[in-house]
């Protein structure tokens, strides 16, 4: 590593933190196969965010492969009929948190990796600006992975500084009451002795006719506002590598808190208390990456309103 790098919290979805790896032949090889063989060898660059490992199962017309979104359930050729479903071949992505990671792993791997005697393809990813631009905090136990990579198990500590409950009383047509927890945590660097805070809160409805439905909707709202809270803390965090891999820590002081504490009157009623919290936790990560496209969308939206009213008022002669 020959410069400085700032490395933070969130996930990393630029071009340049991402390894494009093409031509894996399927043949007896399973995705586990697959994942397991591209670990071995891309870990030993860097700390990994993850690998997301695709089937590419028909060629266009033009004879170049065709390389489907991951959530088709079934794949089509251009003339409609069915492809099949056992890919051909295999393509990942495998994704670092650091930059320098990255492009040492593509100049030290690049023609150098074979599977069952086929060489295959490296470079840095190609994504649209839409996904690289989009900017979401890191899953707790993500960011957990990473404050340990860079700074030891003991280079930090988070503790618990308030755990508060809001509770309204209504929604009695519905059979159902709201329940809202509030946490705040401090994140500490000993070694630096920086702190910093995050808070976060979860609002949950439990029917008043089941017994059971208002303890698991308890568990539920403290275990959500501490992942919140901690996932505020963590994204104000930024490591700075040196090049000689020394490891600084500074605190972004510009970001302020998440969320302020939520009015359970004006949320909107929504029923998961029949979902488990391994579930809830598995579809916030799964659909992260939908929601932060939708996001992207309505703010360039947002922008182009605001440029065409900043227009009109100057029109008007607005100063």
């Amino acid at each position: 590593m020959s410069v400085s790098e700032i490395i933070d919290f969130y996930k990393p979805f630029e071009n340049e933190k991402s390894i494009f790896v093409c031509n894996i032949p399927a043949g007896k090889l399973t995705e586990v196969d697959i994942y397991k063989f591209l670990y071995s060898r891309f870990s030993a660059f860097g700390l990994l965010y993850d690998i997301r490992i695709f089937g590419s199962n028909f060629e266009h017309a033009s004879g170049q492969m065709a390389f489907p979104e991951a959530d088709e359930k079934e794949l089509t050729h251009e003339n409609g009929t069915a492809a099949n479903k056992h890919p051909d071949s295999y393509y990942a992505f495998v994704n670092f948190y650091s930059r320098a990671d990255a492009a040492n792993a593509r100049e030290k791997l690049s023609g150098r990796l074979n599977v069952s005697g086929q060489a295959l393809k490296i470079r840095f990813a190609a994504r649209a600006a839409s996904t690289r631009n989009s900017h979401q905090p890191l899953y707790y136990t993500k960011c957990y992975e990473l404050a340990d990579y860079y700074l030891g198990f003991n280079g930090w500590t988070m503790s618990v500084k308030s755990l508060k409950e809001r509770i309204s009383e209504g929604g009695s047509e519905r059979g159902a009451n709201v329940l809202c927890f509030e946490c705040l945590v401090q994140l500490s660097i000993p070694r630096s002795g920086l702190t910093c805070s995050g808070c976060g809160s979860s609002v949950q409805y439990w029917d008043a006719k089941d017994i059971c439905s208002r303890s698991a909707s308890i568990c539920r709202a403290k275990k959500q506002a501490y992942q919140f809270s901690v996932q505020d803390a963590f994204r104000k965090l930024l490591l700075v590598i040196t090049g000689s891999g020394k490891v600084h820590v500074e605190v972004d002081t510009t970001i302020n808190m998440q969320m302020d504490s939520p009015d359970p009157h004006e949320i909107l009623p929504i029923n998961i208390r029949d979902a488990t919290v391994e579930e809830i936790d598995s579809t916030d990560e799964e659909n992260a990456g939908d929601e932060s496209k939708e996001n992207i969308d309505l703010l360039s939206n947002v922008d182009e309103n605001n440029r065409q009213i900043l227009a009109e008022l100057e029109a008007e002669g607005w100063d």
